[in-house]
């Protein structure tokens, strides 16, 4: 069940074009993140590193928090609703 959760992260996020991807890594800083943590990061390995600190809940609450600061509510209703279907399977 994790890898369907880091697959719904890892489609959502891929969405978001390149300066929408920088001002996300931008607010995953204030996530308790490092600069150098993320310098470069692909979706893929930032995928892996909020499953590893904030375990699957976690990291899809972030992603939600962060993408609704940055005015993507659709896209993260969207993600809220995939999540929620693919855990009450």
């Amino acid at each position: 069940m994790m890898s369907c959760v880091e697959d719904l992260l890892m489609n959502s996020l891929n969405e978001l074009l390149k300066d929408e991807w920088s001002r996300f890594l931008w607010h995953l800083k204030k996530h308790g993140f490092s600069a150098s943590e993320l310098e470069n990061a692909s979706v893929l390995s930032t995928v892996d590193k909020m499953m590893d600190r904030y375990k699957k809940d976690g990291a899809v609450e972030c992603t939600l928090t962060i993408l609704r600061k940055m005015n993507k509510n659709n896209q993260a209703e969207l993600l809220e609703d995939k999540v929620k279907s693919s855990t009450q399977l």
